[in-house]
């Protein structure tokens, strides 16, 4: 039929849509099995790796040019994930994770924003 319009359905995963709307609604979630056994290892892994080579760092509390080390508050360490620098696991994780911004319409933050 000429003239019809035809629209493209767009995939709606309901475990990201969950997701964000947990995230949206409550500022929180948890979700049994998110993250394959392999992929968490690998993660697992990975951080230790770093944490060892000395890549993570103290935690602050603020943000941008309020950002303060107050280790009273936040005695933990932190690493941003920098999807330039990824190894596998961060890679997958990142991946993975892309599905809940898409769902909250959002956009993934990274280091510095």
């Amino acid at each position: 039929m000429s003239g019809d319009v035809v629209a493209e359905a767009s995939v709606v995963d309901p475990v990201h849509e969950h997701i964000a709307w947990d995230l949206a609604e409550r500022g929180w979630n948890v979700t049994d099995a998110y993250l394959e056994p392999a992929l968490i290892a690998g993660l697992v892994s990975g951080s230790r790796a770093l944490l060892q080579a000395g890549a993570f760092r103290p935690a602050g509390v603020g943000r941008g040019d309020a950002l303060k080390l107050r280790p009273e508050v936040r005695s933990d360490q932190v690493l941003w994930l920098d999807p330039a620098g990824q190894d596998g696991a961060q890679a997958g994780y990142l991946q993975r994770s892309v599905g809940v911004n898409n769902e909250r319409g959002g956009v993934a933050r990274t280091q510095g924003e």
